[in-house]
């Protein structure tokens, strides 16, 4: 994890170089942007495993033709 953060905060200060006027303050390398809306990585995994159930409920008896 370690070695993930410091590679994020390489990129963080190679963006700050490039686009001074640019607020970096809000990026959070835990989160990660999901239909528009940026959320936990764990939370988005929750929804699409939410999602994949419901396709699976919804398929009934026409699941195994």
């Amino acid at each position: 994890m370690k070695q993930h953060e410091k590679g994020f905060n390489k990129v963080i200060r190679q963006a700050r170089f490039f686009a001074k006027d640019l607020d970096l303050g809000l990026f959070d390398p835990l989160k990660d942007v999901n239909n528009m809306v940026m959320l936990d990585e764990e939370d988005i995994v929750v929804q699409e495993e939410a999602g994949e159930e419901e396709d699976v409920e919804g398929q009934g008896d026409d699941a195994n033709v």
